[in-house]
């Protein structure tokens, strides 16, 4: 194969990763999303909007950072397993989509 063949064959397998992937997103879009998932987006949603809202308060700009000091023991537990979810997320996406490979 010449490296114009091998480009192009790596173009299309990318073309029909990405179209696999989006049709998966579309599927988050329409309810199918595990709950854990949809949970944990909206976790961190909420955390995103307090912290930008304090910060709004106090006069700052850029203030989304979570300062993980002032949650709740609570939260900070909400936080952890909120991190677990999405860490097995990125995993499953990494393995059904190979990206390990690249």
């Amino acid at each position: 194969m010449t490296s114009d063949e091998i480009l192009f064959d790596a173009e299309e397998r990318m073309e029909k990763a990405l179209s696999v992937f989006q049709e998966k997103l579309r599927g988050l879009r329409t309810g199918r999303a595990t709950p854990a998932l949809v949970d944990s987006l909206h976790f961190f949603m909420r955390l995103k909007l307090e912290a930008g809202l304090e910060a709004q308060e106090l006069g700052h700009e850029n203030g989304r950072a979570i300062d993980v000091a002032k949650l709740s023991s609570l939260d900070r537990d909400l936080l952890k397993d909120t991190l677990g979810v999405v860490k097995r997320f990125k995993s499953m996406v990494r393995q059904r989509y190979r990206l390990d490979m690249l």
